[in-house]
């Protein structure tokens, strides 16, 4: 009877944890991150008796905790590439906004401009129509100022986000370091809880940023960012650091201990983030300014070509801002570099940023964004892209200045004429002087679709044009990405789900299971129980 009453017990106890176990999977079914549980049943050891082995009960030998780290990395990786085009394409949808808006955007504008422009040339001797077209000049020159600084809006927003980003990836590296610590604290058989926490912890990480993990040991978990920098490291937590810019204090500067990992940073809302403010941003507020000096510079050149309707030689419609050059704040040396724009060659400006860089004693010229290489042979002065690049002092190595052609245009482009009798719209070629002369009106009308960017092989029109198809493609390749990679991240949540979440059904199914054993298992002790009852009652007459 002892032997039947021992395994019987031993039976109550083990489905008694099944029962439990269950119980908490179904309980924690809606709980994210959650790794559901099995108790795996062993066989005590058998009795050796003469006529062979009786058993003596069961034991619960272990509670496995479903998971596997392949399907876990997919949904990690999935969730960073997500959430990098999610993050692109809502930043890539407001610069399109801003560019197309009727309100916002600078092609109606320039529209009008030539429209009223037209006007003019129709009846050059009107006052009113020399008026309308100042009037549509002014609108314009306000539209680019107001885009620029709505760009600068858009970039203090990504900085925000990007600041924001830093913050709750500090505080998720945080919590990791402290999980790695209970994980190593519980020795070789950590609770499934922590393990589940510090998973989900890392998939929100990846949420944030892309980062890449190794196993320790003694359970911990080194997770790294960019080419294999750490930010956590067993039980040691390195913060990354929003710094400010090295050329403009908005575009921020990401490291990770002592090291700039800025350029190395994919995936993730970060990784969005800096992905649209080095290419879409960057780029289109330097081919938007290119549209605005080319148009600004060759109308000025055009109207000090004619005479206005005083017959007095035209003066410069816009006033156009210098080409800047910003040294990083971190040089060394004394160097100073000097940038203009080479009348000769105006038409081969690319609407980009560049960067000289001192290499072994020598500059290095570079197209932004990327770093392109660009040939800069001979010495100073250089002429190359339509610039004039001059570098004085003894420069430091490694010391960097950023070149910026046209970045002020937009911010600072103001018409001059406000006299609607100074525009020149008569040519000055030698012939009898008239008021409906629309000689020169007429030249100024052929700015438009001249071909004077891109080595003589683009307009205005073109160029502004293509920066409008641009972003439209951007924004479209974003959504396709972001579509794309959401397919992607629900069939990893599938697989992490089909491999680790709670099925209601299965868990409804093995609690009644486990259930008849429990009770099948109680019968048994009570039947124990009445055996040696009737066994005392015999003994005892």
């Amino acid at each position: 009877m002892t032997g039947m009453l021992n395994t019987s017990l031993s039976a109550l106890r083990s489905y008694q944890q099944a029962l439990t176990t269950t119980s908490g999977n179904i309980s924690n079914a809606n709980t994210e991150g959650y790794s559901r549980q099995r108790v795996d049943l062993q066989s005590l050891q058998s009795q050796r008796t003469s006529v062979g082995d009786i058993g003596t009960g069961v034991q619960v030998s272990r509670i496995q905790r479903y998971f596997d780290q392949a399907v876990t990395d997919q949904l990690r990786n999935t969730t960073a590439s997500f959430n990098q085009q999610d993050t692109l394409y809502t930043l890539a949808t407001q610069l399109q906004s801003l560019l197309t808006d009727i309100n916002t955007g600078v092609d109606g504008a320039v529209s009008n401009f030539f429209n009223s422009l037209q006007g003019v040339a129709n009846d050059p001797s009107s006052l009113a129509a020399r008026r309308v077209f100042l009037d549509d000049a002014k609108a314009l020159a306000v539209r680019f100022n107001d885009l620029d600084a709505q760009f600068d809006s858009l970039n203090t927003s990504v900085n925000t986000l990007i600041g924001t980003s830093v913050t709750d990836i500090n505080q998720l590296t945080k919590r990791i370091a402290d999980l790695n610590v209970s994980i190593t604290n519980t020795g070789m058989n950590p609770s499934s809880e922590l393990l589940d926490e510090r998973d989900q912890a890392l998939v929100s990480l990846n949420k944030l940023i892309k980062v890449s993990t190794s196993p320790n040991a003694d359970g911990s978990m080194n997770v790294y960012v960019g080419n294999g920098e750490p930010l956590v490291f067993g039980s040691t937590q390195v913060d990354m650091k929003q710094l400010l810019g090295n050329f403009n204090p908005l575009e921020s500067r990401l490291s990770v201990g002592n090291r700039d990992v800025t350029d190395d940073l994919t995936g993730g809302t970060l990784g969005g983030a800096l992905d649209f403010r080095n290419n879409l941003l960057r780029n289109a507020r330097s081919e938007l300014s290119l549209v605005g000096y080319t148009l600004a510079t060759q109308f000025n050149e055009q109207n000090t070509q004619g005479r206005d309707l005083l017959g007095n030689p035209g003066t410069n419609l816009f006033r156009v801002a210098s080409p800047q050059v910003i040294s990083n704040s971190g040089n060394q040396g004394t160097a100073t570099v000097t940038l203009g724009i080479d009348a000769a060659t105006a038409g081969s400006l690319a609407g980009k940023d560049y960067l000289v860089r001192i290499v072994a004693g020598q500059p290095r010229l570079y197209q932004l964004p990327g770093e392109k290489p660009v040939s800069m042979t001979g010495s100073s002065p250089f002429t190359v892209d339509g610039l004039n690049i001059s570098i004085s002092g003894v420069p430091g190595e490694g010391d960097e200045f950023l070149l910026q052609p046209s970045i002020n245009v937009s911010s600072q482009l103001t018409l001059m004429i406000t006299d609607p009798a100074r525009i020149a719209a008569a040519a000055e070629d030698g012939s009898p002087f008239g008021r409906g002369d629309n000689r020169n009106v007429l030249k100024m009308i052929d700015i438009e679709n001249n071909k004077l960017l891109a080595d003589g092989t683009v307009s205005l029109r073109d160029q502004l044009r293509g920066l409008l198809s641009d972003i439209a493609t951007s924004t479209r390749q974003a959504d396709v990405g972001r579509q794309s990679q959401s397919t992607l991240l629900d069939q990893a949540i599938a697989r992490r789900d089909n491999v680790s979440g709670v099925n209601l059904d299965e868990e409804a199914a093995n609690l009644l299971r486990f259930q008849q054993s429990y009770q099948a298992a109680a019968q048994a002790i009570q039947v124990a129980n009445s055996l040696f009852d009737t066994l005392l009652s015999a003994v005892s007459r």
